[in-house]
């Protein structure tokens, strides 16, 4: 029984192509694997996870499909929580009134040249 060229030619190409994912995804979990201790301190530090859950948290950490799980976790736990958004004051009255106490002392030259960037200032 004789394989045509391009049967062989097809089957190299996928034994080509599958060695390089295999290859990228050892990669991956060898980063995942080193990242993980590290990614719990931080979440450990950050308040977001108990120092006790540690080791547990590492092992759930060097697998992307439990990182998105548990960032997503994260995401809602924090979402709920009231979390002043970063760039946003956590007074937004007292902030009113010193940005409206700002802008009244603006010099003219600096209006224009903020509106110029594109900026507005009242």
């Amino acid at each position: 029984m004789e394989v045509p060229d391009q049967v062989l030619q097809d089957m190299l190409t996928y034994v080509e192509k599958s060695s390089a994912l295999l290859e990228e995804t050892g990669r991956v979990q060898v980063e995942m694997h080193r990242r993980a201790p590290a990614l719990a301190d931080s979440l450990v530090k950050a308040g977001l996870l108990d120092a006790n859950a540690r080791e547990a948290a590492i092992l759930k950490l060097q697998g992307p499909v439990s990182v998105m799980e548990s960032l997503q976790k994260t995401a809602e736990f924090i979402g709920s929580q009231t979390v002043t958004r970063m760039g946003e004051p956590a007074n937004k009255e007292a902030s009113d009134t010193s940005r409206r106490d700002a802008s009244n002392n603006v010099k003219e030259s600096d209006r224009a040249y903020y509106a110029r960037l594109g900026f507005s200032v009242a």
